[in-house]
């Protein structure tokens, strides 16, 4: 048998990523996850805005990243579990390409 007739490409047959990052307070776990949405999203040609749930109301640091980047960012002040499922909605409806 021949690898090619066993096994084929390796293609993304869908955009969902799952990540998580992990680390004390100050370490760069948001800088991190913005430097890897963008390239990211790039990457996927994506259009569609990216919604941060803030539970903490730190995100605004961000703006300038994502407007240079040329990423329209809006984000949810919340700590309400009922407004992630929302949230969660509009990623499923394709409203938004990153949540």
């Amino acid at each position: 048998m021949k690898l090619h007739d066993f096994a084929t490409s390796l293609v993304s047959k869908n955009h969902f990523i799952k990540a998580s990052f992990g680390g004390f307070q100050g370490a760069g776990k948001s800088r991190t996850a913005t430097e890897f949405i963008i390239g990211t999203y790039k990457d996927l040609k994506c259009t569609k805005p990216i919604l941060i749930i803030d539970n903490e109301k730190g995100s605004r640091f961000l703006i300038p990243i994502f407007k240079k980047a040329g990423i329209e960012a809006i984000a949810k002040d919340t700590t309400n579990l009922s407004d992630l499922h929302e949230a969660f909605n509009f990623l499923r409806n394709k409203e938004i390409d990153f949540l």
